[in-house]
């Protein structure tokens, strides 16, 4: 059960990504949008693959069908607050490699952010 749940998190999480992308695209005034990137952390709660479907089922019969979809993945990194100790993760908090220490300060991997929107260009009909 908790799959479909997943699945609705990030149906919820596409369509906010297309009315960004949208709204992107209407200020760099794109005629279409062609790719889409976004980038998303390890320790995000985003199931990727549950992601891109959704985003491919929500696209179907519009003018987005087609547009590419790039998701940069990006490892959880962290430093230890007890010895300094700079580690990349796992979709998890472990303990330090060095120290077994628990507290971190997450550097990196808590990340979903819309990176690009490219398309063709309305006044020029070119690639942007």
């Amino acid at each position: 059960m908790t799959h479909g749940v997943e699945q609705m998190h990030e149906l919820a999480i596409a369509k906010s990504i297309i009315e960004l992308a949208k709204n992107e695209a209407l200020e760099h005034r794109l005629e279409q949008i062609t790719e889409i990137g976004v980038r998303v952390g390890a320790l995000s709660g985003i199931n990727c693959d549950a992601l891109r479907f959704s985003l491919d089922a929500l696209v179907v019969d519009t003018s987005l069908e087609g547009m590419k979809l790039i998701i940069d993945e990006l490892p959880a990194k962290g430093i230890c607050l007890k010895c300094n100790h700079e580690h990349v993760m796992g979709d998890f908090i472990e303990e330090c490699p060095v120290c077994k220490g628990l507290a971190w300060k997450i550097l990196q991997g808590e990340e979903l952010e819309l990176v690009h929107v490219s398309g063709v260009d309305k006044e020029e009909n070119k690639q942007h």
